[in-house]
């Protein structure tokens, strides 16, 4: 949902902004792999070894669009006040990244609590 959301912030119409078009394909790729894969990992809870893989995956494409969106934010220049909803976008991508790392951890030291039960039964 942070990752959509940075479509709704000023880093957004600055990215649409690219005479070049190669700027904004990547960076509506990259995050529709991140939040199609991470919805997708989502569903595979009964497979914790699977989940974790499909969220590295999907924190690949996060990263991407993590540094689409610094290299759009330092391109900007004049760095300041005045940038202020652009760096909220880039900060939305971050702390997605961040939720999804902790998601990730949270995931194996479930899979690594369900091991040590199934070892006393």
């Amino acid at each position: 949902m942070l990752t959509l959301g940075v479509f709704l912030t000023p880093l957004s119409t600055r990215i649409f902004e690219d005479p070049a078009g190669w700027i904004l394909s990547a960076f509506i790729a990259a995050c529709a792999f991140a939040v199609a894969l991470s919805l997708y990992s989502i569903f595979r809870f009964s497979d914790r070894a699977d989940q974790v893989k499909w969220i590295n995956k999907s924190m690949i494409f996060q990263l991407i669009a993590i540094g689409v969106g610094v290299a759009v934010f330092f391109t900007l220049g004049n760095i300041g006040t005045a940038l202020m909803g652009e760096a909220l976008g880039v900060a939305l991508l971050v702390i997605a990244l961040v939720l999804q790392f902790l998601a990730r951890k949270g995931v194996i030291a479930d899979e690594k609590l369900v091991k040590s039960i199934d070892r006393i039964r």
